[in-house]
């Protein structure tokens, strides 16, 4: 897995005529488990081949965990040395709340890479 996701990047950096230490990532991690594991091999990656990465999370406050979820992310980014975005979404509605959280997540996301600050 490790060594596709290095050639993916590779590729990327060949494509686009970007530096490998030039490039930056953002990564939106939920805190569940294959956030996290590709969070650790993306930081791995950082730490071998010198790119930039930040991570985002939003706690949805959507459930008892919501903030022990946050709290575990932001350790583990503080941990790595990696930059986070936290940010909390309220949707009052339970009704198609799904849809409803990925068009903030993406608004969030969206406005993080427009302003260009996660690098």
């Amino acid at each position: 897995m490790i060594e596709l996701i290095k050639n993916k990047i590779n590729d990327y950096s060949f494509e686009d005529k970007i530096p490998i230490d030039d490039m930056s990532f953002l990564l939106s991690l939920s805190g569940g488990i294959d956030s996290m594991v590709l969070a650790k091999i993306m930081i791995e990656l950082k730490n071998t081949l010198g790119f930039n990465i930040s991570f985002v999370h939003m706690n949805h406050h959507s459930h008892e965990q919501s903030n022990n979820i946050a709290k575990f992310v932001k350790e583990f980014s503080n941990h790595h040395g990696i930059n986070l975005f936290g940010e909390d979404i309220y949707i009052s509605s339970k009704h198609n709340f799904e849809s409803m959280a990925r068009q903030k997540r993406y608004k969030i996301i969206n406005n993080i890479l427009k302003h260009g600050v996660f690098s």
